[in-house]
């Protein structure tokens, strides 16, 4: 990440250089997230873009991602930005509950985990576990691949072949992951899809000429970025599948016993 691009635009740079389906995440988070000094648990936080933007929000964030090279980067964009309430630590999702537990970071107000679908796939009850991380009346976030979505460039893509069963096809439907929540004890407050027609060809066409200069495919897709605020339109026209859904639960309060 360029550290003047930074200084310049704080985490939003992050959005500006990343992956178009980035913004989306981002305009989904926007309208959901709650603001206030609230505590927020990122897994899977990459280089930080979310948990920064968590922080102007006024959140207490701790960020949590495996790649040492990622907890570094989000590291030093936080002191870059002079961002005193965010920590970041390394740990992947086997020992993500028992490093929540030692430090005594626990309970969350909000837990935001994008990009789900290998937690998902790898662990049933992954979103039981992270229900145990949260407060009562906190909030999870969740982001995975839909099922039914086409492939990427350089991808193999979810699209069935005659031999897949609706068992064996990679991703998620929303009555799939209602199920999760329910059992997990969450109740599911918000249902969404992201990432339509628009912001895939970009990402497809920002790939593609990657393999002959990433930042001349940067530059060149940069400005047709701003048609991702027709993708909506534009998929539901086309009848297109998105890239991914997007979900909100919430923690249930105890009732009240008097």
């Amino acid at each position: 990440m360029n550290s003047t691009l930074v200084k310049l635009m704080g985490w939003k740079a992050h959005v500006l250089e990343g992956d178009p389906s980035l913004y989306d995440q981002w305009k989904w988070l926007r309208k959901h997230l709650q603001p206030g000094p609230l505590r927020t648990l990122e897994i899977d936080c990459r280089t930080g873009c979310f948990s920064l933007y968590a922080a102007t929000l006024g959140n207490e964030v701790f960020g949590i991602d495996a790649d040492p090279d990622n907890i570094r980067a989000a590291k030093s964009q936080a002191r870059l930005l002079g961002t005193n309430t965010t920590q970041f630590f390394r740990s992947d999702a086997t020992t993500l509950l028992e490093l929540a537990r030692k430090k005594g970071f626990a309970p969350y107000d909000q837990i935001l985990c994008l990009d789900a679908t290998p937690h998902l796939e790898g662990q049933k009850d992954w979103v039981t576990r992270l229900a145990e991380l949260l407060r009562p009346g906190g909030k999870l976030f969740m982001t995975a691949a839909y099922k039914y979505t086409k492939p990427l460039y350089g991808t193999t893509g979810n699209t069935p072949t005659p031999s897949e069963t609706e068992e064996t096809r990679r991703g998620f439907t929303h009555e799939e992951l209602a199920r999760r929540f329910k059992d997990a004890g969450i109740h599911l407050t918000e249902q969404e899809y992201l990432s339509g027609l628009v912001t895939q060809s970009l990402t497809n066409a920002t790939r593609a000429m990657s393999r002959a200069n990433a930042t001349f495919a940067w530059s060149l897709v940069l400005p047709l970025r701003l048609l991702q605020i027709m993708d909506s339109p534009v998929t539901r026209f086309a009848r297109y599948p998105h890239l991914q859904l997007a979900v909100v639960g919430v923690k249930p309060r105890p009732k009240d016993s008097h």
